[in-house]
């Protein structure tokens, strides 16, 4: 085996690792992801009986920064009684940035 062809070889593995990395960093967050997690964290609240997102992210500044933001929502019984919850959440990060009932 040649050198040149191995190191070759290591290059553009190498590369193409690191484009598929950067291309998955730079994704947002998949809206279906961002829902199952929020219906787990609040599923000790309250029993969840719907949900919905917005799934393009939207651009949003909030205290002065910009942020890609996903809406969405919650609707959940306590006692018997319908709760709405709504979400604003980073499509990069998956943070929720601000929550409405």
């Amino acid at each position: 085996m040649k050198w040149g062809r191995f190191l070759l070889g290591m290059a553009a593995g190498a590369l193409g690792g690191y484009l598929l990395y950067k291309q998955t960093q730079d994704a947002p967050i998949r809206p279906e992801t961002i829902v199952e997690t929020l219906k787990k964290q609040y599923r000790e609240h309250m029993a969840i009986v719907g949900s919905w997102i917005h799934v393009e992210p939207q651009t949003e500044e909030m205290e002065g920064v910009q942020y890609r933001i996903y809406q969405c929502g919650l609707t959940g019984l306590v006692d018997g009684e319908p709760h709405y919850l709504e979400f604003k959440v980073d499509a990069d990060t998956g943070h929720v940035l601000r929550v409405e009932s």
